[in-house]
């Protein structure tokens, strides 16, 4: 079974993006399809070896900002005027094509696609959704006048071309059966066909291996000795991610266990980091709370080995509730204690928390009490989840998620 994919997202940064795809395309090619992906040219040692790669011309670049508004709020006549040399671009691009759908993963990317379907260069496209913008903008907290402004004329117009992109859709891909719901009643989607691909466990982590130099280098960071403690959050420090809250937890946790000898490491960057920091030089924990930045993917395996507990503080929001985060999947690989929010869709992926324990999101105290009682029965815990977690590298596969997808293409 032939299949075409596309993608501008950066496969040098790996994030959600880059292993959501990479899960999907290496799930398929092990099923037998054979996969055309055109991407930007970068190197990726991690895609099947089996799917043909082909690189997108920089003439096919469009501003990112300036092209959607420009779909969201004009006809399409005047979109192709703006960016004609792109439009010829995309004919000659896939002018040699056999006529068949094309998936689309990312946000810019579905919106190309809409664009190449109106413009008959492509018969069929295929929306892979796994986020929700006008959401994204709804729950992004802002104190200036100006700020809550602009995110107020970013959310409409993400809206307006959200309805206009997904009504036109041949397909669209769900990240989760609550994104689905969502989307299909907001928007009323209910014509369009649809299939659920759940967010899963990649094998990018999976085929890690510990890079024992910078473990060692991480060990003497942070002062490590086999009595310590060590909690790790790996994200971006973004207000939804909740890594504020997880900070605050841990200063409310030494106020609950002053005695106890722990270590919380964050690796990541974004908003709050400065915020973070401010709150721990306060209440003088410099040398307990260690900030390393953002790290190459490739060595998450390596940080979730200096660990004891891994934590993933989302605040409670109505995205939360809908999607699990890829970082989630991540952890549970790790044989690690894992601390995740109770959600809409913990039940069902985390029964009776067999996989990680709760705590309510957006909670500072429910997380440090899940905190205090990790760190109390930790040597218990660490046995448990050694065991489930090679459960659930089982359970949330790629292989086992693109079943739905699979199904509908053949």
């Amino acid at each position: 079974m032939k299949l075409k994919a596309f993608s501008l997202v950066d496969f040098t940064r790996s994030g959600g993006a880059t292993i959501r795809i990479t899960g999907i395309l290496n799930a398929l090619a092990k099923d037998d399809f054979r996969i055309k992906f055109y991407k930007q040219y970068s190197s990726n040692n991690e895609l099947n070896s089996l799917i043909n790669t082909t690189e997108i011309p920089k003439e096919c670049n469009v501003n990112k900002r300036l092209f959607q508004f420009l779909l969201a709020v004009t006809p399409l006549w005047f979109v192709n005027l703006i960016f004609l040399k792109q439009l010829r671009a995309y004919k000659r691009l896939f002018n040699h094509e056999n006529s068949s759908a094309v998936l689309f993963f990312e946000y810019l990317d579905i919106s190309i696609g809409y664009w190449l379907k109106k413009n008959n260069i492509i018969p069929e496209f295929i929306a892979d959704v796994h986020g929700i913008a006008h959401l994204e903008f709804e729950l992004n907290e802002q104190k200036s006048l100006l700020r809550k402004i602009s995110n107020w004329f970013k959310k409409r117009i993400s809206t307006q071309l959200d309805k206009k992109v997904y009504s036109a859709a041949d397909l669209i891909i769900y990240s989760s059966k609550g994104v689905q719901n969502y989307l299909t009643s907001f928007y009323s989607l209910q014509h369009i066909n649809a299939v659920v691909v759940d967010e899963a466990i990649n094998t990018l982590v999976l085929n890690q291996t510990v890079n024992k130099k910078l473990l060692l280098e991480l060990k003497e960071k942070i002062n490590y000795n086999d009595k310590l403690t060590v909690f790790l959050f790996a994200g971006s420090f973004k207000q939804l991610g909740g890594v504020s809250d997880l900070v605050q937890a841990y200063i409310t946790l030494k106020e609950k266990q002053p005695q106890g000898i722990t270590r919380l490491v964050l690796v990541g960057d974004g908003e709050l980091e400065d915020y973070c920091k401010e709150l721990v030089r306060k209440n003088e924990l410099e040398n307990e709370v260690f900030f390393l930045g953002r790290q190459p993917y490739e060595h998450l395996k390596t940080f979730h080995s200096i660990a004891d507990i891994i934590v993933c503080p989302d605040k409670d929001t109505v995205f939360s509730q809908l999607l699990p985060h890829i970082k989630y999947f991540d952890s549970l690989t790790s044989g690690k204690i894992v601390i995740n929010g109770k959600f809409e869709f913990t039940d069902k992926l985390n029964p009776n928390q067999k996989f990680s324990l709760n705590f309510e999101p957006s909670n500072i105290n429910s997380l440090a009490d899940s905190m205090l009682y990790a760190t109390e029965n930790k040597e218990q815990l660490l046995k448990k989840h050694s065991k489930s977690s090679k459960e659930a590298i089982q359970r949330f596969s790629y292989e086992k998620s693109v079943r739905p997808l699979i199904e509908y293409l053949k």
